[in-house]
């Protein structure tokens, strides 16, 4: 078992964290694009998007992958996703959209 993802979403989606926290059955979960997925295969960072809970049918908040862009670029970071490990800390987490009410 792995160790337990740290967000501020898992009491409301306690079944889709209990998956992820076991890692066994391809889900993933993007802290930063606030984005939860199926993996591709083991392993591999490409993923189909989900938008509702597999386990219990509830919707899942709406991903902020674009407004994380619009805030790094702010920053003078333009590269894409070369520049998301350049930014600052609060955007390797959920830290940047619950600072900002999203």
């Amino acid at each position: 078992m792995s160790t337990a993802v740290p967000s501020v979403l898992r009491k409301e989606y306690a079944d889709l964290f209990f998956f992820l926290d076991r890692d066994e059955c391809g889900i993933g979960y993007s802290p930063s694009f606030r984005e939860f997925g199926l993996t591709v295969r083991p392993g591999s960072p490409v993923w189909q998007e989900l938008r509702f809970c597999p386990f219990t049918g509830k919707p899942l908040p709406e991903p902020v992958r674009d407004r994380f862009f619009d805030e790094i670029e702010k920053l003078g970071l333009i590269d894409g996703l070369v520049d998301i490990e350049r930014a600052p800390a609060e955007f390797q987490s959920e830290e940047w959209w619950i600072r900002r009410g999203l």
